[in-house]
């Protein structure tokens, strides 16, 4: 239980992150964000191991692999899939 508490507190602790610097008006996703979301989800992945919920577990996990995934993405050289910037 505790570490579905810790894990959910994480995540809200990276989204209240990502919405600060989205006021700041940065319009991209922070890569800050991605890897505190991506610890947060870890803990509630083994939260429902251990408590034997082992579909929010694999849902988690499914969230744990697409934070990873879209990390990758912004952190790569070229992510103009995610922000296109308009020809003047």
């Amino acid at each position: 239980m505790e570490s579905a508490v810790i894990g959910l507190g994480v995540i809200v602790i990276a989204w209240i992150l990502q919405v600060i610097s989205s006021w700041r008006g940065k319009k991209e996703i922070k890569p800050s964000f991605l890897l505190i979301y991506a610890l947060g989800a870890a803990l509630l992945i083994i939260d429902g191991y251990v408590n034997d919920a082992k579909y929010l577990a694999i849902l988690n996990l499914i969230a744990l692999v697409g934070a990873l995934l879209v990390l990758i993405k912004v952190s790569s050289k070229d992510s103009s899939g995610f922000t296109k910037k308009k020809k003047r």
